[in-house]
């Protein structure tokens, strides 16, 4: 992976994020506890894997710093991940990074790694679904009312929230993993056609 990869996510995250930065993973950030109850046996998806010397590898599911090497991402701690037993990663300042699909499981708020990893091409790379337009009937929240909505989820931190934007009347807000309890209940909360929630992740077929 080179410079022009790591621009790349960080531009697809930004056309959601709007250049937010990306907060330290925490186990909040990914996955809330009435959800683990009903997350699929194996989550898949693709991003980058970042590991910043000789701490935990993360999964890159949010924004990714743009930077050389790479800086700090949203997404959970990678677990059972093994640099000698894959290609296309770099190495820089005493950092590792490369862009893989990576499947796993939940575990405790991380993500453990349960089959082989695949590179992925820079085209490829960054946030599932995150820079996909929101197309159609626009959505019923004024930009006011949306950046309070905004404001309130990433401050009250209990929703898995890794990125987040305002397009088309509607606050996108990118989650790790979402099965629909997400948007039903920030429908409940804010009326529907409000928010729309998207995963990073969806279910290994």
């Amino acid at each position: 992976m080179n410079r022009r990869m790591t621009c790349i996510v960080a531009t697809v995250a930004a056309i959601l994020s709007g250049c937010a930065s990306p907060a330290p993973p925490k186990a909040e950030q990914t996955a809330t506890a009435a959800q683990m109850s009903s997350l699929p046996r194996e989550l898949t998806g693709s991003g980058m894997v970042l590991q910043k010397g000789d701490n935990p590898p993360v999964f890159c599911l949010g924004a990714i710093t743009t930077s050389y090497p790479p800086q700090a991402c949203g997404g959970p701690v990678l677990k059972n991940w093994d640099w000698s037993a894959v290609t296309g990663y770099e190495r820089a300042a005493g950092d590792t990074w490369g862009s893989y699909t990576v499947t796993g499981t939940w575990d405790n708020g991380e993500f453990v790694r349960t089959r082989e990893p695949a590179p992925v091409p820079p085209t490829e790379t960054g946030i599932p679904d995150a820079a996909r337009p929101v197309t159609g009937k626009p959505g019923t929240g004024n930009k006011a009312r949306l950046m309070q909505i905004q404001n309130d989820l990433e401050s009250a931190g209990d929703q898995p929230i890794l990125t987040s934007g305002i397009q088309n009347g509607y606050l996108v807000i990118l989650v790790a993993y979402d099965n629909g309890n997400i948007q039903r209940e920030l429908n409940r909360k804010y009326g529907a056609g409000m928010i729309v929630v998207r995963s990073a992740l969806k279910p290994y077929k």
